[in-house]
């Protein structure tokens, strides 16, 4: 898995992880980013962060039925 920015702050404790990411949004990040074939969403997902997940999607501009691969 390659690292970002948003990576990292994902790893962060609820309200932080959201709060960084919006931060780093902000400053230009983005959030449609691809990261061995899953988005930013789905690495939320995979680490139980369901409530980060459905921000990420939301941001990206995509609903939170988006598959791997699409």
């Amino acid at each position: 898995m390659s690292a970002t920015p948003v990576m990292y702050a994902m790893m962060l404790e609820a309200p932080r992880d959201w709060e960084t990411i919006y931060y780093l949004l902000g400053l230009g990040a983005d959030p449609t980013i691809v990261i061995d074939g899953w988005t930013y969403a789905q690495w939320a997902r995979e680490m139980g962060k369901d409530y980060l997940a459905l921000r990420l999607d939301e941001v990206a501009g995509r609903d939170e039925l988006f598959e791997v691969g699409s």
